[in-house]
């Protein structure tokens, strides 16, 4: 059986060189969908109770209302330098080694998920948790997705 949670993330990001508008700071409205799979527990009649997984909601607002930048980007090292300076306000950043595609959001997520699962499932080897999927919506419309 599975289980699905969707949230939603407004963030802005950047992709440095790419060849149209993207490559200027601009903002999405996301959304962010995680397939869990598992056994419904006779005691439960429930895979998960929902109200356990406000870790995963902690994990996915670290992109909300967040600038999504690569770390060698020249505006990222740029804007970090005026913040070190003090000459530029305290702002949320996240940086990837990659570029902060989709596709990246969904990669850097998935590992996240996967790395809590395999931690949290010690001692419910009979019955773990997985992940089934994640999809990161940039845009209604444009969806990256990772099925494991």
């Amino acid at each position: 059986m599975t289980i699905q949670k969707t949230y939603h993330v407004e963030y802005a990001h950047r992709l440095d060189r790419h060849p149209r508008g993207c490559k200027n700071l601009h903002g999405h409205s996301g959304k962010v969908t995680v397939v869990l799979g598992g056994v419904v527990m006779s005691e439960t009649s429930m895979v998960k109770d929902f109200g356990e997984l406000k870790w995963l909601g902690e994990l996915i607002d670290r992109f909300d209302h967040c600038l999504l930048l690569q770390h060698n980007d020249p505006v990222r090292v740029w804007l970090q330098k005026g913040i070190d300076e003090k000459q530029i306000p305290e702002l949320d950043m996240f940086t990837f080694t990659g570029r902060p595609t989709a596709e990246e959001c969904v990669s850097y997520l998935g590992k996240q998920i996967r790395k809590y699962l395999t931690k949290h499932n010690e001692g419910y080897t009979r019955h773990p948790l997985i992940l089934k999927s994640i999809a990161f919506e940039e845009t209604t419309g444009n969806e990256a997705k990772q099925e494991y």
